[in-house]
């Protein structure tokens, strides 16, 4: 019988779920996600809401490693519709050093009364031999 060969390095991922009532743990309302090691690379990231944010006004979420917009991975995901979805936009990006990655939650206008966003990022960190 022939042996089962694996392949390495397996994906790794970061998850944060946002809930209305959350407060920011960075500056400009960020969410840190985690920090990607130097030759990183993403292979997927997926935003879902699952519940509506309740409140007139416009609210967006945004996953990014681009300082105070976090925006360049996943941008502009809806937060008033429940079971929107945004897919991955940041898989050309590379690191060159350790780099932290946000989800960013914008509002403006009422403030919400629930909503629930959830946000997975995957990706590929660097194996031993740097490749």
């Amino acid at each position: 019988m022939a042996t089962l060969q694996t392949h390495l390095p397996l994906v790794h991922y970061f998850r944060k779920q946002i809930v209305y009532s959350d407060t920011a743990d960075s500056t400009i309302s960020r969410f840190k996600m985690g920090t990607l090691k130097t030759g990183s690379q993403i292979v997927y990231c997926m935003g879902t809401i699952k519940t509506a944010f309740s409140a007139t006004g416009t609210r967006v979420l945004t996953v990014g490693s681009n300082g105070t917009t976090a925006n360049n991975i996943l941008s502009t995901i809806t937060e008033e519709t429940a079971t929107a979805v945004m897919p991955l936009i940041g898989a050309k990006l590379t690191y060159s050093s350790d780099t932290d990655v946000f989800a960013k939650l914008t509002t403006a206008g009422t403030a919400a009364t629930a909503g629930i966003a959830e946000i997975i990022l995957g990706f590929v960190p660097p194996t031993a031999e740097g490749d």
